[in-house]
């Protein structure tokens, strides 16, 4: 018997483990009154679109209320909740991941990213 996964990450505890696409997650943020969550469900939405790392870092900061990047090409703050960046990037494999903020990724036309601590830096 395998393990469930999507983007080789263990998702057997995940609620939604069934759905074959992860952008059906429902996403709560996006109607959360703060702000700050309405900023990060919108980025999530965004990025369940990137299929290059281009993409995802524009789309990332053309999100309404993003951050601005400091140390990286684009920044996802990150939630603390069950909805991460790395379950919303559709076709893409996570290569490493050391922690929920440090791994690296693949997007399906091979380009690269790093993200640690909320930086989206192009690799």
């Amino acid at each position: 018997m395998t393990t469930p996964t999507h983007n080789g990450m263990n998702t057997e505890a995940h609620p939604n483990r069934e759905d074959v696409e992860f952008r059906a997650l429902p996403n709560p943020m996006i109607n959360d009154a703060s702000p700050f969550f309405r900023a990060a469900g919108a980025q999530l939405e965004a990025a369940s679109r990137a299929r290059t790392a281009d993409e995802l870092i524009q789309l990332l900061n053309s999100a309404p209320g993003a951050c601005a990047p400091s140390a990286g090409d684009a920044f996802y703050p990150g939630c603390s909740s069950d909805y991460e960046l790395d379950e919303f990037l559709q076709g893409w494999e996570i290569d490493y991941i050391e922690a929920p903020y440090f791994w690296k990724a693949t997007a399906p036309d091979g380009s690269r990213i790093e993200y640690i601590e909320g930086d989206v830096r192009k690799v």
